[in-house]
This record gives C-alpha cells, sequence and structure tokens, in this order.
C-alpha cells in the first residue's frame, strides 16, 4: 500500500470557502507522511505518545510550528498514522468501501496536522463537518 490514494488541489479549495489555515494556500507545497499500520502497532503508539490504551484508528503527529513556516515554499506538516483492522472494522459498521473509510481517516489526521483539535462536542462537530466537506472534494 506504498501509493498515494488522494491528492488535495489547492486550486479545487477556495479560500474563502474553508478554514485551512492560510499558510496552505501561501506556500507552493505541502508533503506529509502516511503509515497504514496493524492495531498492534498503533495501540503501543497511542500508550507511547497519547497516554491511552488501545488501538486507535488514526494518529497525527503534527511537526509544523508558526516559526517553521517563514521563508519556506516547502513545509512538512507531519505523520499521519492509521489502523488497517479498524479501518476495516469501521468501514464494515458504516457500511461503506474501505477505500471510503481510508480517506475518511486521513483527512482527520490531515486536519490534525494543520491543527485541528476536538475538545468539546462542538469543536468536534465543526471538524467532523469540514471533514465531510474536504472528502467530497477528494472523492
Amino acid at each position: 500500500m506504498g501509493e498515494s490514494f488522494f491528492i488535495l488541489d489547492k486550486n479545487n479549495i477556495k479560500k474563502e470557502d474553508n478554514k485551512l489555515p492560510n499558510f496552505i494556500f501561501e506556500k507552493k507545497s505541502f508533503s506529509l507522511g502516511l503509515q497504514i499500520i496493524s492495531n498492534q502497532e498503533i495501540a503501543f503508539m497511542n500508550k507511547k505518545w497519547m497516554q491511552k490504551n488501545g488501538p486507535t484508528d488514526v494518529l497525527s503527529f503534527p511537526i509544523i510550528s508558526d516559526e517553521s513556516l517563514n521563508n519556506l515554499d516547502h513545509i512538512e506538516l507531519g505523520d499521519i498514522f492509521i489502523s488497517l483492522e479498524i479501518a476495516f472494522e469501521q468501514s464494515y459498521e458504516y457500511k461503506h468501501s474501505i477505500y471510503k473509510e481510508m480517506l475518511w481517516l486521513a483527512s482527520h489526521g490531515f486536519l490534525h496536522l494543520l491543527g485541528w483539535e476536538h475538545n468539546n462536542d462542538l469543536d468536534l462537530e465543526n471538524m467532523l463537518n469540514f471533514q465531510e466537506y474536504l472528502v467530497k472534494k477528494l472523492d
């Protein structure tokens, strides 16, 4: 699964129609790491880095900061890790394809790399609504 399964074309998303950080539109390019891993691997990472027990569907580790954006044409956003087993379980549970579930999880991780958080129900609702917008643009 070493292939990229979606490309975000900044030209398809209007700056005024979304909640993406301005630096996405100001940079020539950006990249991120994406790994599809086992439940065992993601559970280990979840415990080590998030202090939570058990596997989760997606983890994101941003590496950008405001200071790192100055005078760069290209920026590295960070890394996303997706549990393949949980992705299959959720695609079955929500009655959609593994492709759609992977797209959903990757877009969720992507928003976390951009600084989105969901510490309360309103933040989660706003994030999921924008995530749905992104997925529709990519699908």
